[in-house]
């Protein structure tokens, strides 16, 4: 068992969650090697995203999750309570079932590189401490075509011996063309309507601090 949630997240009590990996001789409920108990919520604090999910999932969005409610018992009682149980995710296993061959292709997560201002002794060799800090992110444009460039701001999740970038790198480059020459070059490189379908999805749902509702230079996922 590990704790989980963001270098923000885990210091407040009704956000900070768990992930529980299994013995590989009893995965949960037969498959999931590993699952995460998530405390947070995408709005407020809650279970309600498990409802976003079944919208999303009736509208045939690729992207919606199937997850389900639980009851954490943990050593602390102000960490005990409902908690949405999140199974694969996006997983290699959910894009071979929703795509042909789709575990084969890359996936990335698109997020800021954070970092503390701060030590616990206030030394360059003390521990870093979580807050205060600052990050650095980026928008989806036009960095090179070196994929380091890329790399830590766009983290490739799955397929990581092949390490291709060269499409993510495409996308870069095209959000970077201006006008006509965007509208041009766009449809071949993203599927334009489950794009646009996901954009309106978040921001139907009220969920922010993302680059699909307000444009965030973070917490999008991009295949």
């Amino acid at each position: 068992v590990r704790a989980k949630g963001s270098e923000r997240g885990r210091p407040e009590v009704l956000r900070l969650g768990y992930g529980v990996k299994f013995n590989s001789e009893q995965p949960f409920r037969g498959s999931h090697g590993s699952v995460l108990i998530d405390r947070s919520e995408g709005v407020s604090y809650g279970q309600r995203e498990v409802l976003m999910n079944l919208v999303m999932t009736g509208a045939g969005s690729v992207s919606g999750e199937y997850n389900d409610l639980v009851q954490a018992l943990t050593p602390l009682s102000e960490h005990t309570g409902p908690a949405e149980l999140q199974l694969d995710r996006f997983s290699d296993l959910v894009l071979a079932s929703q795509f042909a061959e789709g575990n084969s292709r890359p996936l990335f997560e698109y997020e800021l590189i954070y970092y503390p201002l701060s030590t616990s002794d206030g030394t360059a060799e003390g521990l870093k401490l979580p807050q205060p800090d600052s990050v650095i992110g980026t928008p989806i444009t036009d960095l090179g075509t070196d994929k380091e460039s890329y790399r830590w701001n766009f983290m490739i999740q799955n397929n990581e011996r092949e390490d291709n970038y060269d499409r993510l790198i495409a996308l870069g480059q095209t959000f970077a063309l201006s006008d006509a020459d965007f509208l041009a070059e766009t449809p071949a490189i993203i599927d334009v309507d489950q794009w646009l379908r996901a954009f309106a999805f978040a921001t139907l749902s009220g969920a922010v601090d993302n680059y699909g509702s307000d444009s965030s230079q973070h917490n999008a996922q991009f295949y």
